[in-house]
């Protein structure tokens, strides 16, 4: 397949700056907002030692963005022992500047480990290898996944893959069982599952448990962050995504919330936000399956009352996810490809496994590993592209003035697209222009 042309570093850095006049000054915790990636391919010669990728040897240089990543040195020497993994976690803070700043210098690593928030902000910059093309065939590792977990790491002109998982981080919600018991609602995740589907539950639910001191939202902005766990900006048509029944209803629920004052205004990243996990100010909230581990060092005295279920509103999506990419000036990217290939094999062997779930104390004996295995399954496509930073500023700002008005939501929300069509359209055109048929190979 023939590759086109893809935009340069600096025309992107150009496009980023087009609509930095439209920030809304509206701040959310970038935790929360899953933002998987995608990058333009590049095609690099193969270099000595690329020929016999079943023999890796040689150092290995790994960059993670959180501490505690050397658990994957065994795994790969176990497999390669001709391999020296070296790991090292860089700042989250400027993990992307880090890296970029590497690539200028010549001393990138080979491999990274991004967050999919980080690689939204490394798009179109020619930076990961193909990792469909030879002589790495990624494909055959992909297809141990479903196609929706593995569709993130596409590149948008030919749906290659610049990258595989190495986690995968759905949307949850979880709640105090014991407070919505106290408010005559449902308790089990099941069933509370199939209630909140009806939005007038979830208003319903709101309204009783406001009447008892807990709150089912952090913000007025909740059911809309809930909504976008669900979709991107754009499809991989680069067709606009969010003019849906899910987000008209999303903002209902946030007009409603705004109006009777049933958000907390607490955040989960404040002392008063973890607080209120502890006093039952906080009912329910929605993050990543990740934050699990956080909730149960933030609230220990509340072990048992608390589950985990799938989002209200029948909704399933991202919430923290990443995966792991070859640097193109990579040298040694035999090894560098014995990492990627080992860690998505150790992912999928995970999903794959049959292993007994005993049950977790915290959630009150809850099995928590078939949810996640359903969660997984139902987790839609998403395609991000270079322009979803320059789309939220307008959709953020947008969104944020229909809260305070009675505008029919419909309306605001084709009003959003055509703007952002109209804003975006010479870059959409751009991208398009070297878009092959976006069907997986």
């Amino acid at each position: 397949m023939t590759r086109g042309a893809w935009p340069t570093v600096g025309l992107f850095l150009t496009i980023v700056a087009l609509l930095t006049a439209c920030a809304s000054g509206i701040e959310r915790n970038p935790a929360q907002a899953p933002a998987p990636g995608i990058a333009s391919p590049k095609v690099h010669k193969t270099s000595s030692g690329e020929k016999d990728l079943n023999h890796p040897r040689g150092k290995v240089t790994v960059w993670s963005y959180y501490n505690g990543a050397k658990w994957i040195v065994p795994i790969i020497e176990a497999v390669y022992p001709d391999l020296d993994v070296e790991v090292t976690a860089k700042s989250w803070d400027n993990f992307e500047n880090n890296y970029l700043e590497a690539v200028d210098k010549g001393n990138a690593p080979d491999v990274l480990f991004a967050d999919n928030k980080m690689l939204r902000n490394l798009v179109g910059m020619n930076l990961f290898e193909n990792l469909s093309a030879a002589p790495y065939g990624g494909e055959s590792i992909a297809k141990r996944f479903n196609d929706a977990t593995i569709a993130p790491y596409r590149f948008l002109s030919d749906n290659a893959l610049f990258g595989l998982p190495l986690d995968i981080g759905p949307a949850v919600a979880y709640y105090r069982s014991d407070l919505f018991r106290k408010a005559g609602l449902p308790a089990e995740p099941e069933a509370l599952g199939s209630y909140l589907e009806d939005p007038d539950h979830w208003k319903a639910a709101a309204l009783k448990l406001k009447l008892q001191g807990s709150s089912i939202a952090f913000s007025d902005w909740d059911p809309i962050w809930m909504t976008e766990y669900s979709s991107g900006y754009f499809d991989r048509r680069l067709a606009f995504t969010r003019v849906t029944s899910a987000f008209v209803t999303a903002i209902d629920l946030a007009r409603f919330l705004r109006k009777n004052g049933l958000a907390s205004g607490l955040m989960l990243d404040t002392d008063e936000g973890r607080a209120s996990l502890n006093d039952g100010k906080t009912a329910m909230f929605y993050n990543g399956w990740w934050y699990r581990n956080e909730l149960k060092s933030a609230a220990p005295d509340t072990s048992g009352q608390w589950r985990m279920m799938r989002l209200p509103l029948g909704l399933y999506g991202w919430a923290g996810s990443s995966c792991v990419v070859i640097s193109s000036s990579s040298s040694n990217k035999a090894g560098a490809w014995a990492v990627v290939r080992t860690l998505a094999d150790h992912l999928a062997n995970a999903l794959e496994e049959s292993s007994v779930d005993a049950g977790d104390p915290f959630f009150g004996g809850q099995k928590l590993r078939p949810l996640y295995m359903e969660l997984v399954r139902r987790m839609p496509p998403y395609t991000p592209t270079p322009l979803d930073e320059n789309a939220k500023q307008i959709w953020e700002q947008l969104i944020g003035n229909a809260l305070e008005s009675d505008a029919y939501p419909i309306e605001v929300l084709t009003n959003i697209k055509q703007l952002t069509l109209d804003s975006l359209q010479s870059d959409l055109d751009i991208l398009k222009a070297v878009q092959h048929d976006p069907s997986p190979p």
